[in-house]
């Protein structure tokens, strides 16, 4: 949970208790934390960051797979219109987009530490 609950003033209880328990948060806040379905992105890639809660690991983890599937069934769609190079893998481009998404959205977090930090002086 950390950067977060300091970047906006609120403490993980609080947070947590907002929808119950941790568990009930890491199950219905990746469904409200989206755009037009898609995660943004933090929440989804690193909200299990240390943790050791199984429910929580296990619930963002089919999350993060599930999006994996459904990019990776795009690029297939992509390649069949001829989008994209007949030999495409596309379960390879969709792990290396997750790759780099999961980098930017690593460094977006280190971001908001930083700005936080600064903030508190």
């Amino acid at each position: 949970m950390s950067p977060a609950p300091g970047a906006i003033a609120c403490a993980a209880v609080s947070l947590y208790s907002a929808f119950g328990d941790k568990q009930r948060l890491f199950a219905e806040a990746p469904g409200r934390y989206t755009r037009r379905g898609l995660p943004k992105g933090c929440l989804v890639i690193s909200g299990d960051a240390g943790t050791t809660d199984p429910e929580v690991i296990a619930c963002l983890r089919r999350l993060r797979e599930s999006k994996l599937a459904a990019f990776a069934g795009k690029v297939r769609a992509d390649v069949a219109a001829g989008r994209l190079p007949e030999d495409t893998d596309a379960h390879a481009l969709a792990r290396h987009t997750k790759s780099v998404l999961t980098g930017l959205a690593r460094a977006e977090l280190e971001a908001v530490a930083r700005i936080a930090e600064r903030a508190r002086g």
